[in-house]
């Protein structure tokens, strides 16, 4: 109480959002106020990462130690009378040099799964904020009106998704103005996606799902050969969940349960750090997360998803990898891209979102500035190859 009391902290993927997700604690908001506010500036300052278009997680415990996990993940599109399943030939690819590794991504209407983003947020600060949807946005809005000042991490980002940054023209006249592919030291404006924050900060996000956003996402897949329904969109709903819980030393911990993968292999990794003492100096702490690392990673193996959405999930993968399983050396390819923030409020309320557009499809939704995600071309997503998910189905992450 008083002035320069503490109101909390927030962390994420760029100082920007971090800085909305402040200002929202100054105004008077807690921890879920700050995480989505900073996510809505992620999709300005992390644009290729975040936004409108992609799909998350978010982890909220309240002072008193209640817990939910809200999966607003992407799902399968194609639901209703014009659904169809992914035609793996409808997906366009580009390919990503990391070092000595290559990947291939695969973009284009085609590979664009059913945003959740927009729902998750808005149904995350009506539950759980003390600001209103529109105070939540204003940051992200203004950010995005007068345009951010790519860093060389942002800039590198773009050099190396330049493909899918200028895949179609009103990706190009975003990322790439007059020919020329922004790079750090340049302005990137969106004054498009500012717009359509002020307008879900005041129609909401049923917008996005049977309203005028929605109109011109299917409008927008029916012309380009997209998947994306009407139905798709009407029928999308959070899922809760109850979040993932285990120990680690003295701590508990909690975190994103299946069938997202992050939480799981988390607690693999702690689990083989707990085998042990505690190390002894920085070297040998960094040396053990390694090896931990690297024995979580070995359950990724051909029956790790499948696992995922068993009920004994997470039997099933400690008696693998008591057993033994898998191979621990690093055979798993760069996979798409993803933001965190995380915040605290002076009050002990916690929050955690995770948002991903994958490698982001190409796609940016005409007279809305929102790129699109395309987690239906990321192979990790898809097990067994491109168009098995079924329409409607929660994607795993």
């Amino acid at each position: 109480s008083g002035p320069g009391a503490p109101v909390g902290v927030v962390a994420a993927g760029h100082r920007l959002s971090a800085r909305a997700g402040a200002e929202a604690l100054a105004r008077g908001g807690g921890a879920v106020d700050a995480v989505c506010a900073a996510a809505f500036a992620a999709a300005v300052a992390e644009s290729p990462l975040t936004g409108p278009g992609a799909g998350g997680f978010l982890l909220v415990r309240s002072p008193s130690g209640e817990a939910a996990l809200m999966d607003f993940f992407v799902a399968a599109p194609g639901l209703g009378p014009r659904g169809r399943r992914l035609d793996p030939a409808d997906l366009d690819h580009f390919t990503v040099p990391f070092g000595g590794a290559e990947q291939v991504f695969h973009i284009g209407p085609a590979s664009v799964a059913v945003p959740g983003m927009v729902a998750g947020l808005g149904e995350a600060v009506r539950r759980h904020g003390r600001l209103s949807l529109a105070e939540v946005v204003a940051p992200a809005a203004a950010l995005a009106r007068e345009g951010v000042v790519l860093t060389r991490e942002t800039g590198y980002l773009h050099e190396i998704l330049v493909d899918m940054l200028t895949f179609t023209p009103a990706a190009a006249a975003v990322y790439a103005p007059g020919g020329r592919l922004l790079g750090p030291g340049d302005r990137l404006r969106l004054p498009e996606l500012a717009e359509t924050l002020l307008h879900l900060g005041d129609a909401g996000p049923a917008s996005m799902y049977d309203g005028p956003l929605a109109g011109a996402l299917v409008a927008h897949m029916e012309a380009t050969g997209g998947y994306v329904t009407a139905e798709d969109l009407r029928s999308y709903r959070i899922i809760d969940r109850a979040p993932l819980r285990f120990g680690y030393r003295d701590v508990s911990v909690l975190t994103n349960p299946p069938p997202s993968s992050g939480g799981v292999l988390i607690a693999a990794a702690l689990a083989a750090m707990e085998e042990g003492p505690p190390p002894d100096g920085d070297e040998a702490h960094y040396l053990a997360v390694a090896r931990a690392g690297r024995a979580a990673n070995a359950l990724r193996d051909d029956h790790f998803l499948a696992d995922l959405d068993e009920e004994d999930c997470m039997e099933r993968l400690w008696a693998r990898r008591t057993a033994g399983g898998g191979d621990e050396r690093e055979t798993r390819k760069p996979a798409g891209s993803t933001t965190h923030v995380s915040a605290i409020d002076a009050e002990g309320g916690m929050a955690s979102l995770s948002s991903s557009n994958g490698a982001g499809s190409g796609v940016v939704l005409p007279g809305t500035g929102i790129l699109l995600n395309n987690m239906m071309g990321e192979e990790d997503l898809n097990p067994g190859g491109f168009g098995r998910v079924v329409p409607g189905a929660r994607m795993t992450s």
